[in-house]
């Protein structure tokens, strides 16, 4: 996780490292999400349960990284993640090149 803030600039954005921080996965967690990596043992049902149980886990980590900062979230841009990658086609495997990801929900 990490927290970046805008540093103005005269006409492009650039943003300042505020904080950093890694919070592993439970090895549970983790042992869900690689399945999801195999077509065999893949699931859309749970897809869709780790969609959401991976936003509440980021949300989670961006909460504890505010904390540790000692910094509050009211009045702060919004954080954001990419999610995790479940999925990614970087050569065209089926008709499109494609990537997917959880935790963005």
């Amino acid at each position: 996780m990490t927290l970046t803030a805008p540093v103005p600039r005269s006409r492009d954005v650039a943003v300042r490292l505020l904080a950093f921080a890694t919070y592993p996965f439970p090895p549970a967690l983790r042992e869900r999400v690689f399945r999801l990596f195999d077509p065999e043992t893949a699931r859309i049902e749970e897809i869709c349960s780790l969609d959401f149980l991976l936003g509440e886990l980021f949300a989670a980590a961006a909460r504890a990284l505010l904390a540790r900062q000692r910094l509050c979230a009211r009045g702060r841009r919004p954080l954001g993640t990419t999610g995790q990658t479940v999925w990614h086609a970087p050569e065209v495997v089926v008709a499109e090149l494609s990537t997917a990801w959880s935790g963005t929900s």
